[in-house]
């Protein structure tokens, strides 16, 4: 059988909790793409011994040989600060933040990457970082994002139909919020259903093009630990069949 082109992407994590079956499928060969970065926005955890620990899926892209990177705003920020003294400026800092990711993470490695995926990667990212990965028209970008609940077709609308759990059912769209604030909102509210999706990112955050779905049932008895754990099951096979989905079409193009 011959080898399958790959399309070179990034991966932009927090812990990088959902990327364990990508990794796997990418170790196997079954995906048709090269990951060539795994970058992470945390900071290295410390043991109960007080030593430096990898986040989860940074530990996981070494075993592999991907190369990967801390890019922590907390820690960049306040080197910014003790540097510039009185002259630090957050609203340029952020923008500088930005810009030096794309700069980053458009590197040859030694390949540039024609896309990047967001697993937890809970900063709003701005224009001047998505202009580093122009789409195929004027304001899309190859930048995919996973959201944590059902989001609908039109960015505008603010409920969202249920598919296939109490189907017909409408559910309020959950927007801006990050993964553990989306599932207590959701058993406060106590809806029957919650999911995930997989969009374009533009600057406005959580309102770019969907391209699929999971619906994830709120079962009688569920806690926020017990459906999470349901939940990352479906994301992480979401994840999956997206990034295949994408790298196909990219392939298809030519790009």
């Amino acid at each position: 059988m011959a080898e399958l082109k790959k399309v070179p992407i990034g991966l932009l994590i927090g812990q990088g909790s959902r990327i364990g079956l990508l990794l796997q499928q990418f170790q196997k060969n079954l995906l048709p793409v090269e990951i060539v970065f795994v970058v992470s926005h945390k900071a290295m955890r410390l043991n109960k011994k007080g030593e430096k620990q990898d986040v989860f899926g940074i530990k996981l892209a070494k075993k592999l040989g991907i190369k990967t990177a801390y890019f922590n705003k907390f820690q960049m920020r306040e080197a910014a600060k003790e540097k510039q003294k009185e002259k630090f400026n957050n609203k340029k800092f952020e923008g500088n933040y930005f810009e030096v990711l794309g700069q980053f993470l458009s590197q040859n490695y030694p390949i540039k990457p024609q896309g990047v995926f967001c697993f937890g990667w809970d900063l709003i990212v701005p224009e001047n970082f998505l202009e580093y990965f122009p789409g195929k028209k004027k304001g899309e970008y190859e930048v995919i994002n996973i959201h944590p609940s059902l989001l609908a077709d039109n960015p505008k609308d603010k409920f969202f139909v249920l598919q296939k759990v109490k189907k017909g059912t409408k559910i309020p769209v959950i927007k801006g919020l990050e993964h553990d604030d989306v599932l207590r909102l959701a058993f406060e509210l106590k809806l029957p259903a919650l999911g995930a999706t997989m969009h374009y990112v533009v600057p406005d955050a959580d309102s770019g093009k969907v391209i699929q779905r999971v619906e994830v049932p709120i079962l009688n008895g569920d806690t926020i630990e017990s459906y999470d754990e349901r939940l990352k099951i479906a994301e992480e096979k979401l994840i999956v069949d997206v990034v295949k989905s994408w790298a196909k079409e990219q392939l298809k193009n030519g790009r």
